[in-house]
């Protein structure tokens, strides 16, 4: 059950990437006719790749999911109705306030963000594992599934880098004309999905090929985040061996991203398909939000790291990044069987 589980997450992983072509598309827009053309375009395909979405969810899929196993009774769904008004109305005074002392910087905003991702998928977990609906076995699960979490997190705090810092590497550093070419600093974030595709694709094939026989899920993952934290010590290279001035090839681009997404390969059908199965009956459904939160709290890690980005010292900051990836992914692969035991029950 646990290798058709993974492959399925995999199939999932490989869908969610196939929109390969939308940033080059929505790229050469923006370079032809202005960046509102091109942020028109990616609404105009979002709407269009959400219609069967509309039409077929019924047809296909009938009341599954429409009926919660645990659901809210009327007395909770009206404490935390107040709870969110509440806590809305204090977010807003505070943030007017703060705005009417010019303490609320764009950098200051960034980082109060990037704490509350963090803090967020923390809280909740906590909350379900010192539930009563919860049994003790379930909460030794998620306890150790939070170890799981954590490196979902630093990938996606290296994931960050890519859409942030290396965008604008790639802007100021990257020759853009190849083969008399002009791209778009916006293309080369195609090349991360269309890795996706291709390593989901044969990653797909290897497990459904060893079976029983596949490396279990904590040496999946630690191997993820050997070739996660593989990514940015690559770019230490470019940034070390060639001066400010000088434009390096797309190549050291290319290849950082094809990195990070064979690890991601790994790590991300991994973490779902774990979400899925160490959750507690009465947080079905929780347990995958709190995947999608140790995302978020990995790009509020990510937006806190930016902050100690600076010229000169594009190296060192590579570095440091890559480490704590290849730290945490060492620690999985030497404790993997320990870790899946605990998981396992």
């Amino acid at each position: 059950m646990g290798t058709m589980r993974n492959t399925a997450f995999t199939l999932i992983y490989i869908m969610n990437n196939v929109g390969a072509a939308g940033p080059i598309i929505t790229g050469a827009v923006a370079l032809k006719f202005g960046y509102n053309a091109g942020f028109l375009v990616a609404v105009v395909v979002l709407l269009l790749t959400t219609l069967p979405y509309i039409f077929l969810n019924h047809r296909y899929f009938g009341d599954l999911g429409m009926v919660p196993p645990d659901p809210m009774q009327p007395a909770e769904r009206r404490l935390l109705a107040k709870r969110l008004l509440g806590i809305t109305a204090v977010v807003i005074i505070l943030v007017g306030i703060l705005i009417r002392l010019g303490w609320l910087t764009a950098k200051s905003f960034s980082g109060a963000v990037g704490l509350i991702g963090i803090v967020l998928p923390v809280g909740y977990v906590i909350k379900i594992v010192r539930s009563s609906k919860v049994t003790h076995q379930e909460a030794s699960r998620v306890k150790t599934y939070g170890i799981f979490l954590i490196g979902t997190s630093i990938s996606m705090l290296v994931s960050g880098q890519a859409t942030g810092i290396l965008s604008l590497y790639t802007l100021d550093h990257v020759n853009l004309t190849v083969w008399g070419i002009h791209l778009s600093a916006a293309s080369f974030q195609t090349f991360p999905a269309v890795f996706a595709v291709l390593f989901g694709t044969i990653s797909s094939q290897i497990w459904g090929k060893l079976g029983p026989h596949q490396p279990n899920d904590g040496l999946k993952f630690g191997i993820g985040l050997l070739l996660w934290g593989a990514g940015p010590l690559f770019m230490v290279l470019p940034v070390s061996l060639f001066p400010a001035n000088v434009k390096v090839s797309p190549l050291w681009i290319v290849i950082f991203y094809a990195l990070i997404m064979a690890g991601e390969t790994f790590t991300s059908p991994v973490g779902r398909a774990m979400a899925s199965e160490v959750a507690p009956t009465a947080f079905m459904t929780q347990m995958m939000t709190i995947f999608t939160l140790s995302q978020a709290a990995g790009s509020g890690l990510s937006a806190i790291a930016a902050n100690f980005y600076t010229k000169g010292h594009e190296a060192a900051y590579f570095l440091v990044i890559g480490l704590i990836a290849i730290v945490w992914g060492v620690l999985l692969i030497i404790k993997n069987r320990g870790i899946i035991r605990k998981i396992n029950g």
